[in-house]
């Protein structure tokens, strides 16, 4: 994930939670897992039209001690924060195979789509509320990859790709009610969802 998290730690060091903890429980938030699966109808060998699908997941969980600010106790819990990104679009591939080794070839995919944003905050302190934030906008999927021919319907690859989308409003749970809200009310001017990915994948040709 590209967008910083000083905001967060900082939220968390000034509730009095320890500011390594802190530090580790956000930097553990920046890395995540992706997964997804593309099909394109090719016009010819070097242009295809499709969809692209694709998701990621990341997670961290951490003791922590807050302070409540009443000037005779602290609150011990454990906290966990699970993020889920989704992203749909329409997608333009293009590809180019090399003259000389034919069964290598360079691919590029540029998707456009929709994005549903999920964010879930779990203490197991009855004294501190869970909460939920759902928010959906546009984004867009940039891939560069490179592939070998094992046979003649099905090859491997790698990709190296950008992901942008951003949030400025949404709902929130919190166990009790639900409510629409914007991020700036929170003191968050935009959720950045922006991140790089890195993966390898099968593709099989019909």
């Amino acid at each position: 994930m590209l967008a910083s998290a000083k905001g967060m730690e900082k939220s968390f060091i000034d509730a009095g939670a320890d500011e390594k903890i802190a530090r580790d429980f956000c930097k553990k938030l920046k890395w995540g897992s992706r997964y997804g699966a593309d099909i394109h109808f090719m016009l010819n060998r070097q242009i295809g039209l499709g969809l692209a699908y694709s998701g990621f997941y990341t997670t961290a969980n951490s003791f922590m001690i807050f302070d409540p600010h009443d000037e005779r106790s602290y609150w011990c819990t454990h906290m966990e924060k699970r993020d889920y990104i989704n992203f749909i679009g329409f997608s333009f591939r293009t590809q180019h195979d090399f003259a000389r080794f034919n069964k290598i070839r360079l691919t590029s995919d540029a998707a456009f789509g929709y994005v549903h944003y999920r964010d879930e905050e779990e203490y197991d302190n009855y004294m501190i509320t869970n909460y939920l934030l759902k928010s959906s906008s546009f984004g867009w999927n940039l891939k560069l990859g490179i592939e070998y021919s094992l046979l003649s319907w099905v090859s491997i690859g790698a990709n190296a790709g950008y992901f942008g989308a951003w949030f400025w409003s949404g709902t929130l749970t919190d166990g009790y009610y639900t409510s629409t809200v914007k991020f700036k009310d929170l003191q968050i001017n935009n959720i950045n969802a922006s991140r790089l990915d890195v993966s390898i994948g099968i593709k099989f040709f019909l």
